[in-house]
Parts: C-alpha cells; sequence; structure tokens
C-alpha cells in the first residue's frame, strides 16, 4: 500500500487548524461520504475498487481492496457510496453467473450483492474465470453508475435483450435499482430514434435521476409521487436549448440537474448557463453539486486527451465561475505543481472534496481528498445549505469505457 502523501499550508501560516489540506490517493477517488471519513475509487492498473478509510485525520488513514472491477477494458460504470458511508455500488464478477454485474458492496458486513438486469449481455461470453485480473472479454449484464444519499437506489444501465446496436454496442436501457426490495425500474431507451440510454445520477431520495441517451439528448426522470414511476424529461427539447451534453449530477434535493455548462432546474423547466473559464474551451462537464445546487465543481478541458491542459472550476449561486486550483489557493492551500482538474464530489458542509488530477511536473495521474478546514467549511455551508448530496459520476469517456 502506497501511503497517502500530505500537501498543507501550515508552513506558511501559524497554526494548522487555520489552514486546507490535500491528500493524493491512488488512481481515481470517485466518492466521498457524507462526514469524509471513507472515500472510494478504483485502480484500473491492479484492476480492483478501493476504499480509503480515515480515522479522523487524512493521512493516518488506511486503504482497503475491497475486490470488484475497474471500470474501463470493456467494463462500465463508477464507484459511489452512500452518504453514511455504508453501501458502495461498483461492479464485480459472479463466478455463478460467469458475467460482470452491477453490485453493492455493505462497508457493515463485508458482503457483496449482485444485482438483477433485464435478461441481457453486452454480446461477450460468460467466463468461468475468476481472475479480476482481466476483465477484457467478459460478458457484462451492464453497470452500476451512482447511489443514491439514502443508499436505497442505485443508478446505471441494464442489457436487454436483443441484438447489439451500431458499432457492435449492445442495446442497454436506463435503470434503476432499488436496494431495499432488489427491484428494477427499466427507464428506457430514451427520446425519439435512440437505441439506448444511460442512468448517470440520482437524487438523495432516488426520485429524480439523470442520464444521456444515443443521440446525445440531456435526459432526466421524474418521480413525482415516489411511487416508483419516473416520466422522462428531454432537457434540450423542453427548453428550447439543443447540444446540451449529458446530464450528468442531481442535486441531493432534486431540484437541479447538472451536465456541460449548465444546470436544469426540474421544478420550473428553466435551465441556467454557467459560464467558462477560457473563451472557447474544448469540453464543459458540470459534474457536482451542492445539496441545494447552490454550489457545482466540474473541469473544463481544452483538449480531448492531455489532462495537463484541463482545469477542475467550483461555481457558486452568489460568485459564478472560478477555478479550483485558484479556489484552493485563496483558502491558504499550497497547491503546489498539482493541477484538481476532475472534482467528483464533495460532502454536504463543502468541507471536503474528492476526485482526481494531475501533477504538471511529473506527469502522474493521482485522486486527491482535500480537506478545507475551517473557512470553506463554514462559506460554502451557508452557500450550499445542509442535507445529502446526490451522487454523480463521470465516466471514461463514451457509452462504454
Amino acid at each position: 500500500m502506497r501511503t497517502p502523501l500530505l500537501f498543507t499550508a501550515s508552513l506558511f501560516t501559524a497554526s494548522l487548524a487555520q489552514a486546507g489540506t490535500y491528500y493524493l490517493l491512488p488512481d481515481m477517488a470517485q466518492s466521498i461520504s457524507n462526514n469524509g471519513s471513507l472515500v472510494v475509487g478504483d485502480d484500473q492498473g491492479k484492476n480492483r475498487v478501493w476504499t480509503y478509510v480515515d480515522a479522523g485525520t487524512y493521512g493516518n488513514g488506511y486503504l482497503t481492496s475491497i475486490g470488484g472491477t475497474a471500470a474501463g477494458n470493456g467494463i462500465g460504470g463508477e464507484v459511489s457510496v452512500n452518504g453514511a458511508g455504508t453501501l458502495i455500488a461498483a461492479q464485480a464478477y459472479n463466478p455463478a453467473t460467469g458475467l460482470q454485474q452491477p453490485v453493492y458492496y455493505s462497508t457493515t458486513t463485508g458482503r457483496w450483492t449482485y444485482l438483477s438486469g433485464l435478461g441481457g449481455t453486452d454480446g461477450n461470453p460468460a467466463s468461468s474465470s475468476t481472475s479480476y485480473s482481466n476483465p477484457a472479454g467478459i460478458g457484462s449484464t451492464g453497470a452500476a453508475y451512482a447511489i443514491s444519499g439514502n443508499g436505497q437506489f442505485i443508478a446505471g444501465d441494464s442489457y436487454a435483450v436483443g441484438p447489439s446496436g451500431a458499432g457492435g454496442i449492445g442495446l442497454f436501457h436506463a435503470t434503476v435499482w432499488n436496494t431495499s426490495t432488489g427491484a428494477l425500474t427499466d427507464l428506457g431507451v430514451g427520446a425519439g430514434t435512440s437505441t439506448y440510454a444511460r442512468a448517470n445520477a440520482i437524487s438523495s431520495d432516488g426520485r429524480v435521476v439523470a442520464g444521456q441517451d444515443a443521440n446525445g439528448n440531456a435526459l432526466t426522470w421524474v418521480d413525482a409521487t415516489g411511487s416508483g414511476n419516473y416520466s422522462m424529461i428531454n432537457i434540450g427539447q423542453a427548453t428550447g436549448f439543443r447540444n446540451l451534453g449529458d446530464a450528468e449530477g442531481v442535486s441531493g434535493n432534486g431540484q437541479w440537474v447538472i451536465g456541460g455548462d449548465y444546470r436544469y432546474n426540474v421544478q420550473t423547466n428553466k435551465i441556467q448557463f454557467l459560464g467558462r473559464l477560457s473563451a472557447n474551451p474544448f469540453q464543459m462537464i458540470a459534474i457536482t453539486s451542492s445539496p441545494d445546487g447552490s454550489v457545482i465543481l466540474g473541469t473544463e478541458r481544452d483538449d480531448g486527451s492531455n489532462l495537463g491542459n484541463a482545469q477542475g472550476f467550483i461555481w457558486t449561486a452568489s460568485g459564478g465561475m472560478k477555478s479550483l486550483n485558484s479556489y484552493l489557493s485563496g483558502l491558504g492551500i499550497n497547491t503546489g505543481t498539482f493541477n484538481f482538474t476532475t472534482p467528483m464530489s464533495m460532502s454536504p458542509d463543502g468541507r471536503y472534496i474528492s476526485g482526481w488530477g494531475i501533477d504538471n511536473t511529473t506527469g502522474s495521474i493521482e485522486g486527491f481528498v482535500v480537506d478545507t478546514v475551517p473557512e470553506a467549511s463554514t462559506s460554502l455551508m451557508m452557500l450550499a445549505g445542509l442535507g445529502m448530496l446526490g451522487f454523480v459520476s463521470l465516466r471514461r469517456r463514451g457509452m462504454r469505457a
């Protein structure tokens, strides 16, 4: 295990208690619990899902591999944790079926639970191998992309029975699973002529889901009554703005769906554009938000391949857009040569931010956790309010990585 590296502003301040801190973790840190004590992610190089548990002060915790399957090499999905840190949604090989399946892991019991599907696969064969070292070519029934803050619902996709689509991509449906009952809700294949769709994010109570379809439509599905019956909204069609990009996230309270350079108000059917850091970026992706959607984190990329040309951003309803590195530097954090390109999640009070980035000197891609104590904890709490955070995923780009 590699010991997390600690960076702090204490060299430049009289007291560590008044300085923010960040820590580097293996590969992609994707989700963090409400109190910041549990971080989850995956490691493509070692093909594992991992947890980083902290005993109270970051840098003194420990990293544990919990098995599972890292996304990539033909496997979709993301790793996410619920607000209490008790359930982790991911992917894992099921020896009983010989297939990769969406799963959730209990940090209390240490057990995986495999989720059912719509009966289809991605077209790859099942395998009797129990090795996690090479998942490429092993069939998959679908993927989990996000778990709700309350842990009751998981959003993702599931393959239906039928032929493969264009380019050999299977016909998968946006899906919500109920972890309490095991029930699966099929959200369909999207709008118009779309042949497949995926759910990327879900609100804390599971009643608002965000995603995309094969035609690039930004979608949200809303369960207005809590009965499990979702109605789909094509955000571009509803607002008159096309080419919005994927709907990547949902605020914890379900009011805002975010993606690209926008946030969409589910209640008023209005869209607001967030602005940009540079004049003409290659790509803007709003990724995660505070519980009430008033603080948004994301990434801006100047090209599609060089992470060193990307920069993370923080947007607030009161202050607009700012680069994440500049924001952290303003809190007294010595960011050094590390570029916080891709923030993935934050705690409801704004104290902790997790994601991944790149050291611009070495080119090394690392996961990170920022503890913004104490200034940002206070300021973001005032901006964002209290509540549980809805989780959003940022996949390796493409409908199947």
